[in-house]
This record gives C-alpha cells, sequence and structure tokens, in this order.
C-alpha cells in the first residue's frame, strides 16, 4: 500500500513539472497556446485514468 502511494506521489510530481514546463514553453505564441492547452488536457485524461486503473490493481490484490 505504501508503495503505490509513493508511486502515485511521484507520477503526481512527474505531471506537475510537465505542467510547468509546458506554461512556460507556450508562453512564447498564440499557436503554442492552443497545442499545448490540447496536449495538457489529454495529458491529464490519460494521468488519471492510469492513475485510477493502478489503483484498482492495487486494491484488488
Amino acid at each position: 500500500m505504501e508503495k503505490m502511494i509513493s508511486g502515485l506521489l511521484w507520477s503526481l510530481l512527474a505531471y506537475l513539472i510537465i505542467v510547468i514546463i509546458a506554461y512556460f514553453h507556450s508562453r512564447k505564441s498564440e499557436h503554442r497556446k492552443k497545442e499545448t492547452k490540447n496536449m495538457l488536457k489529454i495529458m491529464t485524461v490519460t494521468w488519471l485514468l492510469s492513475t485510477v486503473i493502478i489503483t484498482m490493481i492495487f486494491s484488488a490484490t
């Protein structure tokens, strides 16, 4: 259980770092803002789904 929580916290930290880098990268132009916004939406959904699946797998065992 502790390893699962630790893994989820590390993945959240990695996700937040990516979001911060994407924010600074997208400040340069309007086109990049739209592109980055769409990319972050996809990343957020993917991260949430993987977190739910991992939690379900660990809670089943």
